[in-house]
């Protein structure tokens, strides 16, 4: 009966590799250390990216290499299973739209109001001003 054999991880594929080449200068406790600390460094660590502006040269913290990765292989899928929600999910769909077109349509009358309102009382502020203020 054949062994079952685990596959190897990034991190061990990584100490067998430098083993072989310089292990004989280091001991194998040094060595994990370092290979973890590195794939930590390589793919967890943010990356340095340069400001948006043309007239700065403000360097910041950026997402790390691994959030990159993530990001633009996740993009597609969550798109489909955010489309994959909405399909099966019209009519609450269609409440929330309405619900935002209804608050905001009143909203935006309520606000119209106040400001026809409110030009009025400018002006009969300014009407009183002028009565005050003229000599008799």
């Amino acid at each position: 009966m054949s062994e079952i054999t685990n596959p190897k991880t990034f991190e061990e594929k990584m100490k067998a590799r430098i083993k072989d080449s310089i292990g004989d200068l280091i001991s194998d406790e040094d060595l994990g250390k370092m290979v973890t600390r590195s794939v930590e460094e390589v793919f967890f660590a943010p990356s340095k990216v340069k400001a948006n502006n043309n007239w700065s040269s403000e360097i910041k913290d950026g997402p790390s290499f691994m959030h990159k990765l993530m990001t633009e292989l996740l993009t597609e899928q969550v798109k489909k299973e955010i489309q994959v929600w909405i399909d099966a999910h019209p009519n609450e769909i269609k409440e929330l739209i309405d619900g935002i077109v209804k608050a905001g349509l009143g909203m935006a009358m309520l606000n119209a109001i106040d400001m026809k309102f409110q030009n009025q009382l400018f002006q009969f502020q300014n009407n009183i001003n002028q009565m005050i203020t003229q000599p008799r």
